[in-house]
């Protein structure tokens, strides 16, 4: 059995998928669900953001290190 949905206006997606796990939590045993398209997708990216915004700090730090790191360059 295949099930398709949708967010409501207003509700963001992680909020019906949320939902809809709790309301598959109820299903009887040998009866599962899995995700797929985007909002498996979603759920294999989510938690990879803050790594993300980490490293990418790191990158911009690097780069105005190298860039500046001679202080005796006299601007004109």
């Amino acid at each position: 059995m295949e099930l398709l949905g949708e967010a409501a206006p207003g509700r963001s997606t992680g909020e019906a998928m949320s939902l809809m796990e709790n309301l598959a939590s109820q299903l009887p045993n040998g009866i599962g669900y899995d995700w797929t398209g985007m909002s498996y997708q979603e759920r294999l990216s989510g938690n990879q953001a803050p790594a993300l915004y980490a490293i990418s700090l790191i990158v911009v730090f690097l780069c105005l290190a190298a860039l500046y790191e001679s202080w005796s360059i006299r601007s004109r």
